[in-house]
């Protein structure tokens, strides 16, 4: 009240109708936990001369109801190796309290699974999944419903490039897919490809479907569509520069050139060049104009160039090779500096790895 509410954490105010919806929301969180029978009591004791609200909150727990019985349902046909993989760890078992989300998080692990095993259509029956409780034992019988229909593998692949462009080949694209013609249909295959060529730089976005034709469904493999949206090729990013270095007033100006698919492969170039200024307001312009010229000592600034190019896939898909140059003349109220900068490395997801390195220097007193 001293300082309003700049200061800490606002007033709290009592209000009856979202306390009590705060006791529903606590009785919610018990049951989705197996506390079916928790008692909750409460009251609340209004305080006119301090302003303040004092709660009671009494919480009876109760017994909490367990697993005792776990079925899976529509998984007749499916090969006993994955089977075995689905109840060789599951999240929950026999015995172990209820939860709500664990039971969801288990039939996600098992769609997952049959998924991956080239069941691309297989999904959880709601209707038909449940989980029952036995008020007698108070334990709960836990149902899990799929639907798998038939297993295929990855069949014809068609790609779709948008808007097309020549530059852009199907091997660009094939590289970065970690599933060929001929494998059983895998959701994570399938996912980690598209990741793989959202993260290329050539493309806008990436999508991977497998076609769903019921009048060809008893074909033993099902056609992969491929769509891409590229991004322009080249790029052109101008900058203005306005900075305090050195306490001075610097202007400047610069431009970035990228192009995306630098003779292909899905190569990148990227390159910069800057232009900055210093102390401009003390520029002595008549001997800039005159004899002096650039090399005239109220001259100040500096010049950068930066070049890039980044090869994806070197080796494998996930190790990129990277040149980079710079080239960089700085001119002090003491000392012309200019710096050429070469450096060769690796580039995975994890970390960069130096493999050359060229630094050369020249300064020049004034």
């Amino acid at each position: 009240n001293i300082f309003g509410e700049k200061f800490g954490s606002k007033p709290e105010y009592f209000l009856p109708d979202v306390f009590d919806a705060d006791i529903d929301r606590l009785k919610q969180l018990y049951n989705e936990n197996g506390f079916f029978d928790i008692n909750i009591s409460h009251n609340y004791l209004l305080n006119s001369d301090s302003t303040r609200s004092d709660i009671t909150i009494v919480i009876q727990e109760n017994l909490r109801t367990g697993i005792v019985d776990i079925v899976y349902k529509g998984l007749e046909g499916i090969e006993p190796k994955i089977l075995d993989q689905i109840l060789l760890e599951p999240i929950i078992k026999k015995g172990a309290p209820y939860q709500k989300r664990t039971i969801n998080d288990e039939a996600y692990r098992i769609l997952d699974i049959i998924m991956n095993n080239g069941y691309p259509f297989a999904r959880i029956l709601s209707d038909s999944s449940s989980a029952s409780r036995y008020y007698s034992t108070n334990k709960i019988k836990v149902t899990y419903a799929f639907s798998i229909q038939k297993q295929f593998k990855f069949g014809e692949i068609t790609i779709s490039v948008v808007p097309y462009r020549e530059d852009i080949t199907e091997n660009i694209i094939y590289k970065q897919l970690d599933f060929k013609k001929g494998e059983w249909i895998s959701k994570n295959k399938i996912s980690s490809s598209e990741k793989s060529l959202n993260k290329l730089g050539v493309f806008e976005a990436a999508r991977i479907e497998v076609q769903q034709d019921s009048s060809s469904f008893g074909k033993y493999e099902r056609p992969v569509d491929i769509f891409v949206r590229a991004r322009n090729k080249e790029e052109l990013a101008p900058e203005v520069l306005i900075s305090d270095e050195d306490n001075t007033f610097n202007l400047g100006i610069g431009a970035g050139y990228t192009n995306h698919n630098f003779f292909g492969d899905a190569r990148s170039f990227n390159s910069r060049i800057r232009l900055s200024t210093q102390a401009i307001q003390e520029w002595n312009f008549k001997r800039i104009f005159g004899k002096g010229g650039l090399s005239d000592p109220t001259i100040l600034g500096k010049v950068e160039l930066q070049l890039q190019l980044t090869q994806p896939s070197l080796f494998t898909k996930t190790l990129n090779g990277l040149l980079t140059m710079s080239l960089t003349v700085d001119k002090k109220n003491f000392y012309v500096g200019t710096i050429a900068r070469n450096k060769i490395g690796l580039v995975n997801q994890f970390a960069t790895y130096t493999t050359g390195y060229f630094d050369w220097t020249l300064e020049r007193s004034n």
